[in-house]
């Protein structure tokens, strides 16, 4: 346990640097949502159903791109600068870095779902604290099987000048496959099954997918290989 202690507090320093990051991941969706919605705030009463969809699909947004921001994409970054490596055999197991690093931005992502929460809340005072925190308690639920998925990811060969790019493509694809009546099938699509769960809350459909992603995640972490690519 100290050892992952201490590796949050190595992280907390690079995540507090990663401003351009916090853009994408939050600054982003609460412009666009401010903007989206500048017409019917104070309106009075609104349609609560139709809101928690759309307040859904920003939360799903939210989720997505920051587990890719804040803990795939700096994984791969520091394999490829060696810097995990060196983590792992200071530590003797690739597991302590792994897990420092997601502990610190599970609480990261938590602060930036509150913030969001509190955006909306200025907003819509109608919405009620107790459903958005219901959102965000299902939003935070999801958060590690979603990873597990995105765990695929530390499986490519790719270079850091790829990388970005490549999660940039991930991202668009994920948006273009989503869906508003999906099947079971389109739950593959990590945003797509973040926004569902959120929505709906969770049913049978969801609990499958949620512990295939789980799986997918524990082989990909197991056969992540921490040996620079490219150097």
């Amino acid at each position: 346990m100290k050892k992952i202690l201490a590796f949050s507090k190595i992280y907390l320093f690079d995540t507090l640097q990663a401003k351009l990051a916090f853009i994408f991941n939050l600054a982003f969706p609460v412009g666009f949502f401010v903007i989206d919605n500048f017409k019917v705030i104070g309106k009075g009463t609104i349609n609560e159903e139709k809101l928690v969809s759309v307040l859904s699909v920003y939360i799903a947004y939210i989720i997505l791109v920051s587990l890719l921001n804040l803990v795939i994409m700096p994984i791969l970054a520091q394999r490829e600068q060696g810097m995990f490596l060196e983590y792992t055999l200071i530590s003797g197991n690739k597991l302590y870095p792994f897990w420092g690093l997601l502990g610190l931005q599970l609480c990261v992502l938590l602060l930036e779902l509150i913030v969001f929460d509190i955006t909306v809340y200025a907003l819509f005072p109608s919405v009620g604290g107790m459903i958005l925190t219901s959102l965000t308690l299902r939003a935070m639920s999801v958060a590690l099987p979603v990873l597990g998925i995105l765990s695929l990811l530390l499986l490519l060969k790719i270079g850091l000048q790829s990388l970005s790019v490549i999660v940039t493509l991930f991202i668009f694809t994920c948006f273009l496959l989503l869906k508003k009546d999906p099947s079971i099938w389109s739950l593959i699509n990590p945003l797509q099954y973040i926004q569902q769960v959120v929505n709906h809350g969770f049913s049978w459909q969801f609990y499958i997918v949620g512990f295939g992603y789980l799986v997918v995640g524990l082989v990909c972490l197991v056969r992540f290989d921490v040996t620079p690519k490219f150097r």
